[in-house]
């Protein structure tokens, strides 16, 4: 009688899985802004008036990819001043802001004039990142009827 004798050997080398950052010319990062969408404004009304809008920053290829550390920034728009922003309709203004948060308390803007930046570590790992902007237009503006009013923003990434 024959015996085969055969040894497997596993060998199992432990390999650091990095992820490539995105932000080259073959993987770039894409952003989309999602605008702030306000109801009608009634200036008799005893509240703020609030609207949110998204802005999301995405690595194109996504599998295998991770943002960089990265800011994001939003300019003064059509006023030229965070203090406030101001929407335009013919002739007639109205004062609004947007804010870093649900409360109301930080203007989100280009870092100066006391205002801040949003920011991103890539030790969160993520492909994609989403940034709620919380718009604000203060009570009791007197402003002409009609509209839409408008004002357009400039939203800089920076990695």
């Amino acid at each position: 009688m024959k015996s085969i004798i055969m040894s497997l050997w596993l060998m199992i080398v432990p390999v650091h899985a990095w992820a490539a950052a995105c932000g080259g010319v073959l993987n770039p990062i894409l952003m989309v802004p999602l605008p702030i969408l306000f109801s009608a404004y009634h200036p008799t009304s005893n509240g703020d008036l609030t609207g949110n809008g998204t802005i999301t920053v995405t690595c194109t290829v996504t599998l295998g990819s991770t943002l960089p550390d990265f800011t994001l920034g939003i300019s003064a728009g059509g006023a030229n001043s965070f203090t406030p922003r101001k929407m335009a309709f013919l002739t007639s203004t109205i004062n609004y802001n947007i804010f870093t948060s649900g409360a109301y308390d930080t203007v989100w803007g280009d870092g100066t004039s006391s205002t801040m930046l949003q920011s991103y570590n890539h030790n969160d790992g993520l492909a994609a990142k989403s940034f709620t902007a919380f718009g604000m237009i203060p009570k009791h503006q007197y402003v002409l009827p009609g509209g839409p009013y408008l004002d357009a923003l400039t939203v800089t990434i920076s990695y």
